[in-house]
């Protein structure tokens, strides 16, 4: 709802920070919400039918940028997004995008102490038209110039109780099932 009413009200920040443990779900959120924010075609969730949505689906849009560990010349993954890695993110996101249109940039944690000074560069003077939702679950190995750039939201785990109760009402399996 929070993010329907900002862009409903073209209230939305140039960049998110989604922090919690890992396993909370801020990793399917963030790519859920960028495919809601890059739908031509938007209701509650993204439509799933326009041409975004499909190259969205089969991995080929321009609009969503991906940014993780790489790896390195042997194959080998890197365990921190690289500096390197945040300025080919700076090349690419100088190239325009059509007038109106969103490009989403998704960096998933962890990333390293000269990546996230880079990275402070672009989130002080975001181009035009990107949005940046950088998943972490560990927020205090960022810079605090960088949660001060970000809108930050919370991810918590959810009790079972009230997982069990949701599958109880949704599925309408039996509570001891649940």
């Amino acid at each position: 709802a929070f993010f329907r009413h900002a862009r409903k009200a073209g209230r939305l920040a140039h960049a998110y920070l989604f922090t919690g443990p890992e396993g909370v779900g801020k990793g399917t959120f963030a790519r859920t919400l960028a495919k809601w924010m890059l739908c031509r075609n938007p209701g509650d969730e993204a439509c799933g039918a326009c041409d975004s949505c499909r190259q969205l689906e089969s991995g080929n849009s321009l609009r969503l940028v991906c940014v993780t560990p790489p790896t390195d010349k042997k194959g080998v993954q890197k365990t921190v997004i690289d500096v390197e890695s945040v300025r080919d993110l700076n090349a690419r996101l100088s190239s325009k995008i059509a007038a109106g249109d969103t490009r989403v940039v998704l960096l998933d944690d962890p990333i390293g102490d000269d990546a996230a000074n880079a990275l402070l560069k672009l989130l002080e003077e975001p181009p035009a038209g990107n949005m940046f939702l950088i998943v972490t679950q560990s927020p205090a190995s960022l810079p605090s110039t960088i949660h001060s750039r970000c809108h930050r939201i919370r991810f918590r785990p959810i009790a079972d109780a009230l997982i069990a109760k949701r599958l109880e009402d949704k599925s309408g399996l039996a509570a001891a099932d649940a």
